[in-house]
């Protein structure tokens, strides 16, 4: 073979080759370069940790909309120990960081999720900021500061653009009926539930203590808290009235909310509501009665639930023309870890957990496929996460439903991770109890802090999944 045929050849194959390699979908824009400087870091202290608050690392919020009516979309992002940033689109993938100018001064406190509303119904769009996290000296076994105001809520109503054609914000939530102080607040989800035209406002909230779940189960299920329940505002006119007992809202003290989706769950034309719950109590499911009231429907409507719900999202994923619930938990996907971490309850306690009023719930994603007949009929959705393969995705926090390859099926992507291994049972077994004893020993207090910083820290993908028909999906992460 000549040496111009052999490279010739070389050069038919690699040709070959680049030709074959498939295109990606998405190309990763540089943050910097867009102007995009924001990033939401935490600072570990003795008082403020994972250990003196569980939802230390559960991240901020973001919320993406044309805040001055440009036509482009900009971003607001909210930080739990750091300041916000509002960036307004220049457009061509370029930002600019406006946030003073903007008048978005945030107070002092724990921010947690973020929502753009036309809360006033006057063509802007509003924020709703919402704050969680512990007061000082506060933690899992010290009393509620009642009147903390760094755990109060914020509504920003926009007031219009100035002159540099930058939105102005005014800070109202207390004279709108919406600052409900003393909460534990996750995020806020604005939706018109009476079909009167005008958005009233479901908040999402989480408890800060744990109760023994298996004692006075009735009790704790059905006394409202006051800062750990979930919470219903009816829009009035530019006033926000509570009207969470009346319309059938749980406000149990065991509830640790993580999210909610809003979608016509029967297809009546009214918005119901999903709640996902961490830990024992069960996640909710509000059919909208029509009437200003909701019925709960979890166990009739569901053959079981995600245990840790994290985050969810309602799309129609096999295209029948109606919604289907998807729900994020954090069993991983590989062997190791589901040995080394936190996994599921044992048969006895989860048995004795159903007996004493709670639902049937398993520690991984699910996959809620829903079989209802007509918009009259009860509710009825079939579970099949694992038959999809999606039910392992690890610590995972949102997905997001969306037809990214644009063939007609909604596609699937989950963002994962956690700063540190909170639920690894060596941790936990070992490195705590060496800890307490050697505090026990030394008639000392534990070092939080040390503690802490012994955690180990693992880093873990985010997924996406392409659906191919029947809602039966490939993971495309590693493609």
């Amino acid at each position: 073979m000549t040496r111009y045929n052999f490279f010739f050849g070389i050069f038919c194959t690699c040709f070959l080759l680049l030709s074959c390699e498939e295109k990606k979908l998405f190309t990763e824009i540089d943050v910097q370069k867009a102007g995009l400087n924001f990033e939401n870091t935490l600072t570990e202290t003795d008082e403020q940790n994972v250990m003196t608050y569980e939802y230390f690392y559960n991240g901020g919020g973001v919320a993406v909309t044309d805040f001055n009516n440009d036509g482009y979309a900009d971003v607001y992002l909210s930080g739990n120990q750091v300041k916000n940033k509002l960036f307004l689109n220049l457009g061509q993938w370029q930002f600019k960081e406006v946030t003073n100018s903007a008048q978005l001064n945030d107070k002092e406190g724990w921010k947690t999720g973020v929502t753009a509303a036309d809360v006033n119904g006057d063509g802007l769009m509003d924020l709703y900021l919402s704050y969680s996290g512990n007061a000082k000296g506060e933690g899992h076994t010290e009393p509620i500061k009642k009147d903390y105001m760094g755990r109060s809520n914020a509504l920003f109503i926009n007031q219009g653009n100035n002159a540099e054609g930058i939105p102005v914000f005014k800070e109202m939530a207390k004279e709108y009926g919406l600052d409900a102080p003393g909460t534990f607040s996750t995020q806020a989800y604005f939706l018109d539930y009476d079909l009167d035209g005008d958005l009233d406002l479901f908040l999402l909230n989480h408890a800060n203590k744990f109760y023994n779940t298996l004692l006075n189960v009735k009790t704790l299920r059905n006394i409202r808290h006051p800062y750990y329940g979930n919470k219903l505002f009816e829009n009035r006119g530019n006033t926000f009235v509570e009207v969470s007992e009346e319309s059938g809202i749980k406000g149990t003290g065991i509830n640790f909310g993580l999210s909610a989706s809003v979608s016509d769950l029967n297809n009546d034309g009214y918005p119901d509501i999903y709640v996902t719950n961490d830990y024992v109590e069960q996640d909710f499911c509000y059919i909208n009665n029509r009437d200003g009231s909701f019925k709960e429907v979890s166990k009739s409507a569901f053959g079981h639930l995600s245990k840790f719900s994290m985050g969810s999202d309602i799309a129609d994923l096999n295209n029948d023309q109606k919604p289907d619930v998807f729900v994020l938990d954090m069993l991983p996907e590989d062997n190791y870890r589901q040995k080394v971490l936190k996994g599921p309850d044992q048969f006895n306690r989860e048995r004795t957990l159903v007996d004493s009023g709670y639902y049937h719930q398993y520690m991984r994603n699910t996959l809620q496929l829903n079989r209802s007949v007509a918009a009259d009929s009860s509710l009825a959705f079939s579970e099949q996460a694992q038959l999809s393969g999606i039910s392992n995705t690890d610590w995972s926090w949102a997905p997001l439903l969306a037809d990214f390859d644009n063939d007609g099926l909604k596609d699937i992507f989950i963002t994962n991770g956690y700063l540190r291994d909170f639920s690894n049972l060596d941790f936990t077994n070992y490195t705590v109890n060496e800890a307490i004893s050697q505090a026990q020993q030394n008639n000392t207090n534990v070092d939080i802090g040390l503690l802490v910083s012994k955690m180990s820290s693992t880093k873990v993908s985010n997924y996406i999944y392409q659906n191919k028909g029947e809602a039966h999906f490939e993971n495309k992460t590693a493609a």
